[in-house]
């Protein structure tokens, strides 16, 4: 917190200073876990085999199964070691449901991601969780030690803001 910087100019007492330095505390730990969030993670590995035991059992009404009707997620397929259950719908490996390959090609590619926005949505997320803390320490502070805190912390953020744009910029 920008403003714990500035602690002699702005006198805070003992109390005051504990006070900014758990609210700092508490914010790198909020900060840490939102980053760790931002990280984009690797697209799910599709599965093999049946799926987890959710559904209707096979040959049952509704499971796509002889005697049932067209399950909407899953369709049956021969493979090498008998009929197997396979992502798409239908029967025997026709292009299932948009978005889904049909058997055995590759799956289609997750959506796209814009890393410009997912920087912004984490900035925002980040510039919230500074501002919760400022409050927070803010509410310990004198109203003439409040004046300077929001300049100070003012100042950071302008600096923080030409800082991101500059990032952006390269």
């Amino acid at each position: 917190m920008a403003v714990l910087a500035h602690r002699g100019e702005l006198e805070l007492s003992e109390e005051q200073a504990t006070v900014l330095e758990q609210a700092d505390a508490e914010l790198q730990v909020q900060l840490s876990r939102l980053r760790t969030e931002g990280v984009v993670a690797p697209p799910a590995e599709p599965r093999s085999g049946p799926p987890p035991e959710s559904g209707p059992p096979p040959g049952s009404p509704g499971a796509g199964g002889p005697g049932g009707g067209r399950s909407p997620g899953m369709g049956m397929n021969m493979g090498p070691g008998g009929v197997q259950l396979t992502p798409g719908g239908g029967m025997g490996g026709g292009a299932g449901r948009a978005g889904m390959a049909p058997s055995g090609a590759a799956p289609a590619a997750p959506p796209r991601r814009d890393p410009a926005r997912a920087q912004q949505a984490i900035e925002a997320k980040l510039d919230e969780a500074d501002t919760r803390a400022f409050l927070k320490a803010e509410a310990a502070l004198t109203p003439a030690q409040r004046e300077r805190a929001r300049e100070i912390a003012g100042a950071y953020r302008e600096q923080l803001f030409e800082r991101r744009e500059q990032q952006r910029g390269r």
